[in-house]
């Protein structure tokens, strides 16, 4: 497969997994906005942008030093809009949609005709809308419906992409993603979960991320109704039948390496398995006894990061010299 090919199959993977992540957190912010405390609502949207790394564009959000008596509905409408339809914020959910959608156009040819349908419907459906269209009527099932649409795609794309290398390269970029996207959430949530500064958030701050990754039952099946922050980080992080899981994610990212097999870059295909390998390793041997598990979600992610330089070195964007040199 040609390195632009693949390219743009792993970058589909990755705009699609944040457009998805980002829906999953909106719609449990906006949910929160009915009737949760203003503490639950300030801890939900800082936990956003924190993890997400962009500025907000609500001044109140950035200076928690400052009481905000005047935040309210309209600061959560600038935010929603900032998150899901402004084209300059390259996290947006429709910017999210734009990229991906623009990678696919590039490389139809590797595309199936159903996949390339059911994304620039979903994309030219996001585009005519606008937030005061979805304020007005529903918007927490707006971004259940933009999960919904990601979901559709990844079926799509199971049911009709052929098994060969763009298929594997299209899983790698959504796991990796995945993997990035949930160490920084839990890097934010271990940091700042028990700061005055939000009040008593009465374990919401981790139901609520149980609630966004579909591991309600799972941790009702093994700890039952009381949530402990440690026993759900250790869930999301380790639990390797749960798919949301960063332990899930990795693994597939490993095998999915393991099905490349040599890389045009060999050098640095090499290390992209040797890296994948070290990170499983590593929540399987160096997670159950390590005392500062922050410590331990920094080092996943910063690890998972460095995974990502060497597959584009490896396969996109490799020199000849590379091949010829091992």
């Amino acid at each position: 497969m040609l390195s632009r090919s693949a390219q743009g199959l792993y970058w589909i993977g990755r705009y699609l997994k944040r457009a998805e992540h980002i829906s999953r957190l909106m719609e449990q912010q906006i949910a929160a906005l009915v009737d949760r405390p203003l503490s639950h609502i300030y801890f939900g949207w800082a936990r956003l942008y924190s993890h997400l790394r962009v500025s907000s564009p609500v001044a109140a959000l950035r200076d928690w030093s400052k009481e905000a008596d005047g935040w309210g509905l309209a600061d959560s409408f600038t935010l929603a809009d900032d998150l899901t339809f402004t084209r300059s914020n390259e996290y947006s959910i429709c910017s999210c949609f734009e990229m991906g959608r623009e990678n696919a156009r590039q490389i139809r040819h590797c595309v199936s005709s159903e996949m390339w349908i059911c994304l620039n419907r979903s994309y030219q459906h996001m585009r005519d809308q606008h937030i005061e269209d979805i304020w007005a009527t529903d918007p927490q099932q707006f971004y259940a419906d933009v999960v919904q649409d990601v979901n559709t795609f990844m079926g799509v794309a199971s049911a009709t992409l052929y098994r060969d290398e763009g298929w594997e390269f299209l899983q790698i970029g959504r796991m990796i993603e995945h993997a990035q996207l949930m160490c920084s959430l839990l890097v934010f949530q271990t940091t700042e979960s028990s700061e005055e500064k939000y009040g008593d958030l009465e374990n919401y701050d981790w139901s609520s991320l149980l609630h966004c990754f579909q591991a309600d039952e799972a941790y009702q099946h093994y700890f039952g109704l009381n949530i402990q922050a440690s026993n759900v980080l250790n869930m999301l992080v380790t639990d390797k039948k749960l798919p949301n899981s960063v332990y899930f994610s990795l693994e597939q990212i490993g095998n999915r390496l393991n099905e490349l097999g040599d890389a045009p870059g060999k050098r640095n295909g090499a290390t992209a398995n040797r890296f994948a390998g070290r990170l499983t390793s590593v929540l399987n041997y160096e997670w159950p006894d390590a005392e500062d598990k922050k410590r331990m979600i920094v080092l996943l992610e910063n690890l998972s990061m460095r995974l990502h330089e060497y597959i584009s070195s490896a396969w996109f964007n490799y020199e000849i010299d590379d091949t010829a040199r091992i």
